[in-house]
């Protein structure tokens, strides 16, 4: 039997759940120079809303396709970052490709920047807003609006998890026996 079992975290606004994405990938994005992109969608138990989560970032290097949500979840919402402060690029605004998506999935779009901000684009108002301003920024931006130096945070896990399964299992057995184990991963 094969158990496929997911862990979702589950946000109780699209907000919040863009918040911890940015938190999660905009140091990621600066750092490897790159946007980073995803889905927020509906997290449902027995048909029942029971809040909101995000599916895991694609990458590219000037634009990004955002990824979809798992399992035919509802879309709700768009994220997604710009990178570093690259002179060449709008950094710390929605571009005119972002506001043309938006627009086009009638859903609230969020934006992380380098200078920190998370920015929220309503469809229906055409508003840009700003929801905070203390994710992890580019220390190279001059708008920058805090002191959060970026981390790769999905590398760092992905090491983390790469060492646990490399690892080999403490089976208490005694030392002189240790030679006759073959590993086998």
């Amino acid at each position: 039997m094969v158990w496929n079992m997911l862990l979702v975290i589950c946000f109780k606004t699209k907000r919040a759940a863009a918040k911890d994405w940015g938190m999660y990938y905009n140091g990621a994005s600066i750092i490897r120079k790159r946007e980073m992109g995803s889905s927020i969608y509906e997290v449902k138990q027995k048909g029942k809303l029971k809040g909101y989560s995000y599916s895991a970032a694609n990458e590219g290097e000037h634009s990004v396709s955002i990824s979809l949500p798992p399992n035919g979840e509802r879309f709700v919402g768009s994220i997604h970052s710009h990178g570093d402060a690259d002179a060449e690029h709008i950094n710390n605004k929605f571009s005119k490709a972002d506001i043309k998506y938006i627009e086009k999935t009638k859903e609230n779009g969020y934006l992380a920047t380098p200078s920190g901000d998370l920015l929220e684009y309503n469809p229906y108002s055409k508003k840009t807003s700003i929801v905070t301003s203390d994710l992890p920024s580019d220390p190279k931006d001059p708008k920058r609006k805090n002191n959060i130096n970026p981390k790769d945070i999905p590398a760092e896990k992905g090491k983390q998890r790469m060492k646990e399964l490399l690892q080999k299992p403490d089976l208490n057995i005694p030392v002189s026996q240790r030679e006759h184990i073959h590993w086998v991963f």
